[in-house]
Order: structure tokens, then C-alpha cells, then sequence
């Protein structure tokens, strides 16, 4: 897979069409704003908001959600963490102009299931992949923002004949190697392994669950999403119920540890 790296301004990120449209396997570095300052000038259709969801599809045994809207070549979008598919709200109906959209809830976030299972890149990594060759059936752009940026980068080298391009939004991700740790973990003494870490963990997991529960009040949530969207009239009721909808579900805290 090649890309052409091509940086687009972040308040032009809003209007993406005829970009994706010239350069279908665009390789957008970073961006300024996800969501741009230009919606009320652009005038962009906005994705009906369903507290039950749109499409579920079943993956590993387990239930994940995504959205899909429009016809033409496709593409993936995926979310960030602590968010989810209704994050794209204002992106899937105008790219869905032109493109079959997809917009993914990753496992243990939105209203995918809240599975009880060791999440790491790979995990989101299996499940891109597992979605291009089991629902999408063709090869598409991945848009990744945040952490579904790595997720997407992950997916990409995984299975790069089903990915045309990829188009990073502020990426982030997990970059320790993991065969190292697991190296480490099986050199540990006899005393860290089973006193220290045990206590460790288990005063983690009160501090965690704490911030947990503090972080998805409404009030905070709303307060942190202010702090960060350069138009705050984004941060809207719609928005708000996005993000804590899924954080009330019964195993959110405990994916939110792990």
C-alpha cells in the first residue's frame, strides 16, 4: 500500500469531499480540529442520533455496532477513545454524498459490547480487519481519529490489500511492544509477582474507578469537551448523550481499567 502525505487545514477538515475525492489514498498527518469551525458556514446535515443504534454485527461472539450510509467506494471511519460512531455525526451524511460510509464502534466503546476481555492495539487491530473482510467485502479508506488513527495504521500493515489508504486525524496510540512486556512479567521475582502486583493492582483499580466515575458526569464530560473544541457550540445535547450513554453501561468501568 503507498499513500501520498498531504496536510489539509484544520479549518477546512468539515468540507473533506473534494480532497478525498482527488487523492483517494490521502495520508493526512495531522489536523488542527476535528470537527472544524466552519459547520454553521458549510451548513452539514447531521446524523440522526438512535439511543438503540443502527447496525450490529457479530464479532467474535460478541455485539458491535457501526453505521452505514450512502454508495461508492467505501470508507471506514473510526472513532477515538471514550468515543463512538455518532462522534462522525456531521461527517457521515455529506461524505455518504459520494462514498459508501462506514462508521465503527470499537469494542468496549459506544454501543459496541462492553466485553470483559485484555484490551490492547491488537484487539481493535483483529476487529478493523475482521470488519473489512467480513462487512465491507472490499478495499476502503480507513479515517482514524485519535486512537482509531493507530487502530487504523494497525489494520492497514495487517491487511493491506483491503486498504487503499489511510487518513490519520490527530493519532494516537498504544507503541510499547508487547512481546517485551510479557518478557518482563515472566522475569519477576517470586515476592513482586504475587504480593506487589496483586496490591498494586487493587489500588489501581479503586483510584481508577474513582476517576472513572467522576470523568463521565455530565457536567465534566461537557467541561472537558469545551475545553478542547475550538466552537463550543458543537458541544451540544447530541454530543453529550454520546458519550454518556455508553459510559452507564454496568461493564464500562471495568473496561475503562483495563
Amino acid at each position: 500500500m503507498s499513500a501520498a502525505v498531504t496536510p489539509f487545514a484544520g479549518n477546512n477538515i468539515c468540507c473533506p469531499k473534494s480532497a478525498l475525492q482527488k487523492q483517494p489514498s490521502a495520508f493526512i498527518a495531522k489536523t488542527r480540529n476535528l470537527h472544524g469551525s466552519c459547520l454553521q458556514c458549510c451548513r452539514m446535515e447531521r446524523l440522526p442520533f438512535k439511543p438503540e443504534g443502527y447496525n450490529f454485527w457479530t464479532w467474535r461472539g460478541r455485539k458491535i455496532h457501526y453505521v452505514e450510509q450512502g454508495s461508492g467506494p467505501p470508507v471506514v471511519l473510526i472513532h477515538g477513545f471514550g468515543a463512538s460512531a455518532f462522534h462522525w455525526r456531521y461527517n457521515v451524511p455529506e461524505l455518504a454524498k459520494q462514498y459508501k460510509v462506514y462508521a465503527l464502534d470499537l469494542i468496549g466503546f459506544g454501543w459496541s459490547e462492553k466485553a470483559i476481555i485484555e484490551y490492547d492495539a491488537t484487539v481493535w487491530r483483529d476487529q478493523v480487519a475482521d470488519f473489512l473482510k467480513q462487512v465491507v467485502k472490499e478495499p476502503a479508506v480507513l479515517v482514524g481519529n485519535s486512537l482509531g488513527g493507530f487502530t487504523a495504521l494497525m489494520a492497514a500493515s495487517e491487511l493491506s490489500d483491503a486498504v487503499r489508504g489511510v487518513i490519520l486525524l490527530n493519532s494516537a496510540g498504544q507503541f510499547e511492544n508487547q512481546s517485551q512486556r510479557a518478557e518482563d512479567r515472566s522475569e519477576e521475582s517470586i515476592p513482586k509477582k504475587y504480593l506487589l502486583n496483586p496490591l498494586k493492582e487493587a489500588l489501581q483499580r479503586v483510584i481508577l474507578g474513582f476517576l472513572f466515575w467522576q470523568a463521565k458526569q455530565p457536567s465534566r464530560v461537557e467541561s472537558v469537551l469545551k475545553s478542547v473544541y475550538i466552537n463550543s457550540t458543537n458541544v451540544d445535547d447530541y454530543l453529550l448523550e454520546s458519550i454518556t450513554r455508553p459510559a452507564a453501561d454496568p461493564n464500562a468501568g471495568e473496561v475503562y481499567y483495563r
